[in-house]
């Protein structure tokens, strides 16, 4: 069963669930037996349904299926939320006639500021140099092509 599939059954059980996203992902959790004694594991928790998941498949089924939709009073208050975010877009000239340049030092410091990140997140172990070396030329690779990712003009 698919997790639309899932969230739409669980959404016609229980009405209470269309108002409810926290409630909604604890019942799709414990419906795959994730959660026991009221309780989920660390590892069943890594393992279960991403939060974000469920309330996109709940979106998408109230949008598919009006007869599913929250009370009136959520979905005002979740239209005036998403009203509130609104978006904003940036509109800034850019001068396209000068190359995006950036010094040899700012190359080295986001380097290694880089690497340190995949250090801390167990991506790469320090001492592994041949790893450090292809990630390395992979980084200059990317930060050449793309302009060094959106940073700044210069560093």
């Amino acid at each position: 069963m698919t997790i639309y599939e899932l969230v739409k059954q669980l959404l016609t059980l229980k009405p209470v669930l269309r108002d409810d996203d926290k409630k909604l992902i604890w019942s799709v959790w414990a419906h795959q037996g994730k959660i026991v004694g009221g309780k989920i594991s660390v590892d069943d928790y890594l393992t279960s349904e991403i939060e974000e998941s469920v309330t996109r498949a709940r979106r998408m089924v109230q949008n598919d299926f009006p007869e599913l939709k929250a009370s009136p009073i959520i979905e005002e208050a979740r239209k005036a939320k998403k009203e509130d975010k609104g978006s904003f877009i940036f509109r800034e000239k850019v001068d396209t006639s000068e190359p995006l340049t950036m010094s040899h030092e700012a190359r080295i410091k986001l380097h290694n500021m880089f690497k340190e990140e995949l250090i801390k997140k167990g991506v790469i172990k320090p001492k592994n140099t041949a790893k450090l070396s292809q990630i390395s030329s992979s980084f200059y690779k990317t930060i050449d092509a793309y302009g060094y990712g959106g940073i700044g003009r210069r560093l």
